[in-house]
């Protein structure tokens, strides 16, 4: 990639780009960033870390308030596979996972939250292996840990076709490596992003493999964590327009496979009885 003409396509949102980035060939790895200073290294570091060389990092700075930016653009010139980009406005997680989308090249792309971080060295070789045994299949299934305190709990995901895919309840981008030209956008501006995309996601591929390896590690000890309701509920206003949008959003899709279509409107029934009944915490 010529640093020069990406600056210049790009420079209504880049703050800074690494001049000695490099482009692979296998796999891009997406990185949505905010406020994450404690952990970002870790979860950097955990990548450049792997036995199988052959990837991009891409990072989406969401406008952190904290040093999230300053570390990662120190990463960025330590390492040569390392690209930042910050929006000009915030945009939350679908939003930076689409900027990002946009600017991978390679073969497979992963995503991976700013706080957790790859369970060991062979990842990627794991996750290329069977890529490989498998024919390139459209979506990798990818289990990983869920860490609560100093508890690491083994979850296993091994659905093997997309009607079994897209009924899980395990729906995290990070439980996937999807090819490149599968991908489906996030819907933007919202908290709730993962839903919508994963079924617009499953009903855009037909092939699926899955990983023994355990990938990720889920960190539930960051209680900054969009994910956490004790955060949500500092962001009541948001969270509730972004239920609404989620039911907006859900019915607006418009799926090619049944299965896709059947798990579609069982999520809007679902979430319409519970804003009926008054019970929006549960989304």
């Amino acid at each position: 990639m010529d640093t020069a003409i990406v600056s210049s396509v790009f420079s209504m949102n880049i703050r800074w780009i690494n001049s000695a980035y490099k482009e692979a060939n296998m796999f891009d790895i997406i990185i949505p960033c905010y406020n994450s200073e404690k952990y970002i290294e870790k979860c950097i570091e955990s990548l450049e870390k792997q036995t199988f060389l052959d990837f991009n990092i891409i990072c989406i700075n969401d406008h952190s308030t904290d040093n999230t930016f300053k570390k990662v653009k120190e990463l960025a010139k330590k390492y040569n596979n390392i690209f930042l980009e910050e929006p000009k406005e915030k945009v939350w997680n679908g939003g930076a996972r689409n900027i990002g989308i946009k600017r991978v090249i390679n073969k497979y792309t992963l995503f991976l939250d700013n706080d957790d971080w790859f369970n060991d060295e062979n990842c990627l070789k794991s996750i290329y292996e069977t890529i490989k045994e498998n024919n390139e299949p459209d979506l990798v299934r990818l289990s990983y840990y869920c860490l609560m305190g100093d508890n690491k709990q083994l979850v296993v995901l091994n659905e093997d076709n997309p009607k079994d895919l897209v009924n899980s309840l395990y729906i995290a981008p990070w439980t996937k490596c999807v090819k490149s030209s599968k991908l489906a956008l996030f819907p933007e501006n919202t908290l709730i992003e993962d839903v919508v995309q994963h079924i617009a996601q499953i009903d855009n591929i037909e092939t699926v493999a899955v990983c023994k390896h355990p990938i990720v590690v889920w960190n539930r000890n960051n209680t900054n964590a969009a994910s956490l309701k004790e955060n949500q509920h500092n962001w009541n206003n948001k969270r509730i327009s972004s239920i609404y949008r989620n039911i907006a959003d859900l019915m607006d899709l418009e799926c090619k496979h049944d299965y896709c279509e059947e798990h579609r409107q069982w999520r809007i029934n679902c979430y319409k009885n519970l804003v009926k009944e008054g019970k929006e915490e549960t989304f």
